[in-house]
């Protein structure tokens, strides 16, 4: 097992990923585990997905990250999530199945059985990129998740008073170029600011530096 910890401590969101795919799980790392607010840890297969989250000192998920198909594994992908879904504490943590090519029977039969969400998997790393930065976006930056940590915005990062200004610019749908004529500084300075806020908060696009700065109050909804 393999586990990516915050530098900072700030931990908010711990998410487990059983998969046995070597290129996945190195994309995985390269996008979720940089995150300083995501610990990230990684198990091959069920059997030790599950002795994992058995351990007395666990932290339960907020998020788990299932292969259907495992190369060799004495339990299979539907048998691990069978587990997960049997145990009461682990029942509420939304399960992602990250899948190859699936009939929509198989669909149908993973929803059924309690399946958050399924995404087949690209072979074309460039698209698999896509998919796992669009899967972090919609899944930490955007949902709520069963136990999940508060914000640690105001504690841990702080923002110029021009960088609040433009996150609040940004939040009234204004241009680069809008924005930089009001606060009258240059459109590069604009994308010099906006980049610096995405990566003081952790965050991905205009949409999650909005979407943090709501939740943390700084701005209203």
């Amino acid at each position: 097992m393999t586990t990516a910890m915050s530098e900072t401590g700030a931990v908010r969101w711990h998410v487990l990923s059983i998969r046995d795919n070597a290129l996945d799980e190195q994309l995985i790392e390269a996008i979720w585990g940089s995150d300083h607010e995501i610990e990230l840890a990684h198990v091959p297969c069920g059997v030790e997905g599950l002795a994992y989250l058995q351990t007395e000192d666990r932290n339960i998920p907020n998020l788990i990250l299932l292969a259907w198909r495992f190369q060799e594994s004495q339990m299979s992908a539907a048998e691990t999530l069978a587990a997960l879904k049997a145990d009461a504490a682990l029942r509420p943590v939304p399960v992602i199945v990250l899948a190859g090519r699936l009939t929509p029977f198989q669909i149908q039969e993973l929803y059924t059985n309690q399946v958050a969400c399924v995404f087949e998997m690209p072979i074309a790393v460039e698209a698999l990129e896509v998919v796992l930065r669009t899967l972090k976006d919609l899944w930490l930056n955007s949902a709520r998740l069963p136990y999940e940590q508060q914000p640690s915005y105001q504690s841990e990062v702080s923002l110029t008073d021009r960088e609040m200004k433009i996150v609040r610019l940004i939040a009234e749908d204004l241009t680069a170029k809008e924005i930089g004529f009001k606060l009258g500084i240059s459109v590069k300075t604009v994308e010099f600011h906006r980049q610096s806020i995405r990566k003081r908060l952790g965050v991905e696009g205009i949409a999650g530096i909005i979407r943090y700065a709501v939740r943390n109050g700084l701005i209203e909804a």
